[in-house]
């Protein structure tokens, strides 16, 4: 299954940049809202050489290396904090062996913070087990840890800005995994929002989070209800810049 999905994942991040000329050089893809998402190399319209995909914060997404159109040696996909997603051996194009997957890391990292929870409860080690369950998809399990990070935080132990404001933030973002994509009155939406709140008492200057509490706000309470935080997103500046102008033009004007 792993395998499948990384084919797949690999199918759709080149596929799609069509042959409407013949591609030579330096080949640069960009998001709408302007950051680089591909640098791709061309000889004669066949893609050769190092081809890298970046998250729109600019940190890499996936880099691999390209032989006549194939890709050929390693190719590896990262998580926006840099840890590897999955890797993968090619040859002409063909995934050899089985690919590697960082989650045994992350099941050791839990079985490790298990152990170290069991003997010394923290705030800290709660929220480093709740990530490493938030990577393994357990957004249940990671809801729980990051709660109880929240719930401990002070004295000796006390979460710095980045990691207090990170916490809510991932809860957020695992209330909105876990929450029905039809269900406009699902009881996590009102606590992602909760905890976008949170977050942005904290980082108020950061736009990317305006535009995801707006979002939540429109799934939730639909468009008239977002806009003031697609409008601070663009105020502000966010990675999401023109999907908000978007959605400010269907329901802000």
């Amino acid at each position: 299954m792993k395998n499948i999905f990384f084919a797949i994942a690999l199918l759709i991040s080149f596929v799609s940049f069509g042959q409407e000329d013949i591609k030579q050089g330096l080949v640069i893809k960009y998001y709408k809202s302007g950051e680089v998402e591909y640098k791709l190399n061309y000889v004669d319209g066949t893609q050769q050489g190092e081809s890298i995909g970046y998250y729109k914060s600019g940190e890499i997404k996936e880099k691999g290396n390209y032989v006549d159109g194939k890709i050929q040696g390693e190719f590896i996909m990262y998580y926006e904090n840099g840890e590897i997603k999955e890797k993968g051996n090619y040859v002409d194009g063909k995934i050899q062996g089985e690919g590697i997957t960082n989650y045994e890391s992350y099941e050791n990292l839990i079985k490790s913070y298990d152990n170290a929870i069991s003997l010394n409860p923290t705030s800290s080690k709660y929220y480093y087990r709740g990530m490493a369950k938030y990577n393994l998809e357990d957004y249940e399990g990671a809801i729980k840890d990051y709660s109880k990070s929240l719930e401990i935080n002070g004295g000796v132990d006390t979460l710095d800005t980045k990691t207090l404001a990170d916490c809510y933030w991932k809860r957020a973002s695992s209330y909105i995994q876990l929450s029905s994509l039809t269900d406009t009155n699902d009881f996590r939406l009102p606590l992602a929002i909760n905890d976008y709140n949170k977050f942005i008492e904290i980082m108020p200057n950061n736009g990317t989070a305006y535009y995801s509490r707006g979002m939540v706000k429109y799934r939730h309470l639909g468009g008239f209800a977002a806009c003031e935080d697609f409008k601070k997103a663009v105020e502000l500046g966010s990675d999401y810049d023109a999907e908000a102008k978007e959605l400010i033009d269907l329901y802000c004007n």
